[in-house]
């Protein structure tokens, strides 16, 4: 099968690595990835009984410049866990070793290879594997899939992000465009000369001038490098929802949920929308065609042959709370109970987020060990006059937010 990254591919990255990032910025900021969050992962495949110890292997499968390598590395600096980050390009690898070193970070090795060698390295089995943006510029992401399935363990979990089809519809138009006016053979820099000047002079009827801002938060962040990555790529395809599962169920992988639930719910879109003559892969298609912006496809997948454990009910009083967002400073947590309004970046931007009154006592009473019925204790003795049901509905709307931003979840008790 083929599977290889094509050499003008290899060399674009060694080139411009991407996303671009600076080492000294690791002195102000940690870099959260939505796939990274390990906590999450936790409760997405085993419920939080996953333990981080010296067994506990994740893999960054093609790390580019380090952002999901550095974060998971930094949740488990305090164990004996490691994180084992491969790529093809020296110059991602060379960001990626000084972004760790920076944060003092050594619980990570950093391999020099395509993907395609995984199997005959022996590196593995992994608990979880993290593959963001890459299966999709392989020549065959299908076999790329499947090596990457060959050194998960029997109950280990992928998290993996590729293109979506609808909301790229006008960077395939100005790909194809940019064929004609920047040929691959001319110099990078006349190619990225040709592709500003055309981006800036497009009627404003054009599908790229309509959807503008994604292309110029592009430019405005990567740089050349995102502007090469998102319109002079040599191999790049996306998927929609039937053929992700298509290509998940040719893998012997099973889907277990987006990242972002919520967006493939069709009665976001229409509240008044009957889908009960659908099931839910044609329940979420339908939400990607009302929606019609979808860029990327976030998810969780795990071997077909094994089962994650269903989350507790989201009135289980039995159920641990667990903050599933990590961040050094907790400031999503430490807002959320000293006020009860925290801000969340999602990625499709900043998101606020407000609880009541009684929802926020319950969430000063969560630590990652007491059980929610704890917490629904703490608000009856706060507020006295308030009856069990309407704690019960205060509870059931914020922990709904949170669970959709993915910033709380409920684990099965111990």
């Amino acid at each position: 099968m083929k599977l290889k990254l094509l050499p003008t591919v290899r060399k674009q990255y060694e080139d411009r690595p991407y996303p671009p990032r600076r080492p000294r910025d690791e002195r102000k900021r940690l870099q959260a990835t939505t796939l990274g969050s390990l906590a999450r992962v936790n409760h997405v495949f085993w419920s939080g009984a996953r333990q981080y110890d010296e067994n506990f292997r994740v893999l960054d499968a093609g790390c580019g410049t380090g952002d999901s390598t550095v974060y998971m590395a930094e949740q488990l600096r305090k164990t004996p866990a490691r994180v084992t980050a491969i790529d093809v390009s020296e110059a991602s690898l060379k960001i990626t070793r000084q972004r760790l070193a920076a944060r003092g970070l050594d619980n990570a090795d950093l391999i020099h290879a395509p993907i395609e060698e995984i199997p005959g390295m022996g590196l593995g089995p992994f608990d979880y594997i993290v593959c963001s943006g890459v299966l999709h510029h392989l020549a065959s992401p299908a076999a790329g899939l499947e090596t990457l399935r060959g050194v998960l363990t029997p109950d280990g979990g992928m998290g993996v992000m590729v293109y979506a089809l609808y909301g790229r519809t006008a960077v395939y138009q100005m790909q194809q465009l940019f064929r004609l006016l920047a040929p691959p053979d001319w110099r990078d820099t006349r190619r990225l000369t040709a592709v500003k000047r055309t981006l800036e002079e497009l009627h404003e009827r054009h599908w790229a001038a309509f959807d503008s801002a994604l292309w110029r938060r592009e430019q405005r962040e990567g740089g050349d490098a995102g502007l090469v990555d998102m319109f002079l790529h040599a191999q790049d395809r996306a998927y929609t929802v039937p053929q992700l599962y298509e290509w998940l169920d040719a893998s012997g992988l099973g889907m277990v949920r987006f990242d972002n639930i919520k967006a493939y719910d069709p009665i976001i879109h229409r509240p008044d929308l009957d889908v009960r003559h659908l099931d839910e892969r044609e329940r979420q298609a339908a939400a990607e065609l009302l929606d019609g912006r979808m860029v990327k496809h976030s998810f969780f997948a795990c071997c077909d042959d094994y089962t994650p454990p269903a989350p507790p009910a989201w009135d289980d009083e039995r159920a641990i709370p667990v903050w599933t967002f990590f961040d050094l400073e907790h400031s999503i947590e430490a807002g959320l109970k000293r006020s009860g309004k925290a801000k969340v970046y999602t990625d499709v931007g900043l998101a606020t987020v407000e609880v009541s009154e009684p929802a926020r006592a319950m969430l000063n009473a969560f630590d990652g060990r007491s059980p929610l019925g704890a917490g629904l204790d703490q608000a009856d003795a706060a507020f006295p006059t308030a009856g069990a049901r309407q704690i019960l509905d205060a509870w059931k709307r914020a922990y709904d937010a949170l669970y959709d931003l993915n910033v709380l979840a409920l684990n099965r008790p111990a």
